[in-house]
C-alpha cells in the first residue's frame, strides 16, 4: 500500500514540475539588453527605486504593461531611446528603454487606495529573478525574468 502512495506522489510531483517548467520556458518575443536602478529621493519626498531597462523586442506589435518585482506588477512607461519619446502601443521590432518605480506603491498617495492591484493579483509561479517584464503578444501573456540589474547612484541636482 505505502507503494502505491509513492508512486502517486511521485507521480504528482514530476507532473507539477513539467507544468512550471513550461510555463517559464515560452518562447520570449523580447530580449533583455542590460538594466540599472537607483534610489531617488529628494529634501520633499522619497520617489523609490527606478528601474532603467533596455530590451530588444524581436516580433512586432508587442504590449509592455507592467513589471512584476515579487509581490505586485508596478506599471511602467516605456520610451524610444533615441529621442527619449514615449513609445506609441503596440510596439514595433526594435530597441526600447523601460522606466519603472519599484516603490511606486509603496509611495502612493495616502487619498489613493493601493492595495487593490496587489488584492487582485494571482502569481501565475513562483518567483525567481530580480523582475519580471510582463507583456501581451497575440492576446497571451509572456514574462521575461530580469536579472543582473547593476545599481546606480542617484543623480546629483544642478
Amino acid at each position: 500500500m505505502n507503494i502505491k502512495y509513492l508512486s502517486l506522489f511521485f507521480f504528482i510531483f514530476i507532473s507539477t514540475q513539467n507544468i512550471f517548467a513550461q510555463k517559464k520556458n515560452k518562447k520570449q518575443y523580447i530580449q533583455y539588453k542590460k538594466g540599472s536602478y537607483s534610489f531617488v529621493q529628494n529634501i520633499r519626498k522619497i520617489t523609490g527605486n527606478i528601474y532603467t531597462l533596455e530590451i530588444e523586442t524581436c516580433k512586432p506589435n508587442l504590449i509592455i504593461d507592467s513589471v512584476w518585482f515579487g509581490a505586485t506588477p508596478v506599471p511602467c512607461d516605456v520610451y524610444e531611446p533615441k529621442q527619449m519619446h514615449k513609445a506609441t502601443v503596440p510596439l514595433q521590432k526594435g530597441t526600447y528603454i523601460l522606466k519603472v518605480n519599484k516603490d511606486l506603491y509603496k509611495n502612493f498617495y495616502k487619498n489613493i487606495d493601493s492595495t487593490q492591484a496587489f488584492k487582485t493579483f494571482v502569481s501565475p509561479f513562483a518567483f525567481s529573478a530580480q523582475a519580471y517584464i510582463m507583456y501581451l503578444y497575440k492576446n497571451k501573456r509572456y514574462y521575461l525574468p530580469i536579472k543582473n540589474v547593476a545599481e546606480k547612484e542617484q543623480k546629483q541636482t544642478r
